[in-house]
């Protein structure tokens, strides 16, 4: 955790890691982190690099939110079923573009409730107030207003995550997946 800066961080902690480019959104995190803070004190994870990286730590400084936000660096593959399992409470994506986002998936594997941008793939595996909540890309009032009904209610919270991990295991494992695959194979074959 110290490599991440994640020791002695204030719960509760909203998470959000990806490469820190325009179409990722990390802009709207941040100006929904400012509205969340209004009323609730808490920690906000950026965690990732890039080349907004800079502008990113700016932005917040300007919000004056910085002592709220931690700026983790690039977190390794290995590292992160970890960090979201223990660390994060809730995950966001406010990404303007995706197709089926692997942080989600990992999101939800973890039993976490997700706040995530209504883009690409996202619908398909985030069921708005059944596993996660859906909102409106570049809308960080709605995306702080989803954020900070999940701090409102824990134990809806909790159940919102639960119901994305029992997805994850029904419906997105790899075992399923492949069995699935192997019957139309063998469909074909005959």
């Amino acid at each position: 955790l110290e490599v991440y800066n994640l020791q002695d961080i204030v719960d509760p902690v909203i998470f959000y890691a990806a490469r820190h480019d325009q179409y990722k959104g990390f802009t709207y995190y941040l100006m929904a982190a400012s509205e969340v803070l209004k009323k609730f004190d808490a920690t906000f994870v950026v965690g990732g690099v890039g080349p907004l990286t800079t502008s990113l730590k700016d932005l917040a400084e300007k919000l004056k939110i910085s002592k709220h936000v931690l700026f983790t660096g690039w977190i390794s593959n290995y590292h992160m079923p970890y960090i979201l399992s223990n660390i994060a409470d809730i995950c966001v994506s406010t990404s303007l573009v995706e197709q089926l986002p692997s942080y989600i998936l990992e999101c939800m594997a973890a039993g976490k409730p997700v706040v995530a941008s209504s883009v690409g793939g996202v619908p398909e595996i985030v069921k708005d107030g059944i596993n996660g909540c859906l909102v409106p890309p570049r809308d960080y009032k709605e995306t702080a207003r989803r954020i900070m009904d999940l701090l409102d209610e824990p134990e809806k919270a909790r159940e919102i995550g639960q119901a994305g991990r029992r997805i994850i295991e029904q419906k997105l494992n790899m075992r399923e997946s492949v069995n699935k695959l192997m019957k139309v194979y063998e469909r074909i074959v005959r």
